[in-house]
């Protein structure tokens, strides 16, 4: 996947995956990292309740800069 300058990523997932064990675990401070090396800008973040049935989700919208 390229993104091009100024372009959107858009994140979604379940909020339980992040303190789960697996892939996810760390990747809010591996997105923190990023965003202080200048690769992108986080423009929103925001908890989603009930995003799945009973389970709530998470949304990131960055801009790669």
């Amino acid at each position: 996947m390229i993104i091009l300058t100024g372009g959107y990523i858009v994140l979604v997932t379940r909020l339980m995956v992040l303190f789960e064990d697996g892939p996810y675990k760390g990747m809010e401070p591996l997105m923190q990292k990023l965003e202080k090396q200048g690769q992108w800008k986080c423009l929103h973040r925001d908890v989603v309740p009930k995003f799945y049935m009973d389970y709530d989700g998470i949304v990131w919208v960055y801009q790669k800069l």
